[in-house]
């Protein structure tokens, strides 16, 4: 609980692709009575040592988050431009797509960053919409113009983004949503549902032994039951 007014819980759950010989997608979640920090990772699956540079990314963020979104501070994007800066320059053979969601006490509005094509959704009991852009050549959905290791990035190549926190959200790599969007009316009742194993059950049913991507989700709630 992040203060009495409001009760925030998530849950999360990663499966292998079913063409990958290793899972590349990572999350990172962390608190305190101020605030919540939920980041996914998408390793670009064609480097060996994208695994490596997500644990770089990780390590970054859980030495130097406090500085970045402590007590008043809102720096996402600087939080996450940082952490490339500091993975690049490790010389982690590596890339990954990046997607952040905080949320603060007594604050009305939710903080997010995405780079890449993972993505953040916003839902309530009526609708559900994608709050980012990916950042993908028109017409091949293969090819990334912006990621985490990528040389020359620049800090204002990271859009951050505000938003109404009284939603819940949708935090999820390509691999999820490429399945979800044919489907949406049925993974939206499961984001409904009370019990958090019910919800990892009923996705890891829809999904197992199609998804060829790696298949990550967060989904963080207000008044979760």
């Amino acid at each position: 609980m992040i203060d009495e007014n409001r009760n925030i819980t998530f849950v999360h759950n990663s499966l292998q692709g079913s063409k990958r010989e290793k899972n590349q997608d990572d999350v990172l979640i962390l608190s305190d009575s101020n605030f919540y920090l939920f980041v996914l990772f998408d390793g670009v699956s064609s480097l060996s040592g994208s695994w490596d540079f997500i644990q770089a990314c990780k390590r970054f963020i859980k030495e130097n988050h406090i500085q970045y979104v402590s007590g008043n501070k809102i720096n996402l994007r600087e939080l996450i431009y940082q952490m490339h800066v500091a993975s690049f320059d490790a010389g982690e053979n590596g890339k990954s797509t990046c997607s952040a969601l905080l949320l603060k006490s007594n604050d009305n509005k939710a903080y997010a960053v995405s780079i890449g094509d993972s993505r953040i959704y916003a839902f309530t009991n009526s609708y559900m919409e994608v709050l980012t852009t990916d950042d993908n050549l028109s017409g091949n959905s293969n090819f990334l113009t912006k990621y985490i290791g990528k040389e020359g990035l620049r800090p204002d190549d990271i859009d951050l983004i505000q938003i109404n926190a009284d939603q819940n959200f949708l935090i999820c790599s390509d691999g999820f949503y490429s399945l979800m969007e044919n489907d949406r009316k049925t993974y939206f009742k499961i984001f409904h549902y009370k019990r958090k194993g019910s919800i990892v059950n009923a996705i890891s049913r829809l999904q197992k032994n199609k998804n060829r991507d790696d298949s990550t989700f967060i989904i963080i709630r207000n008044g979760w039951i």
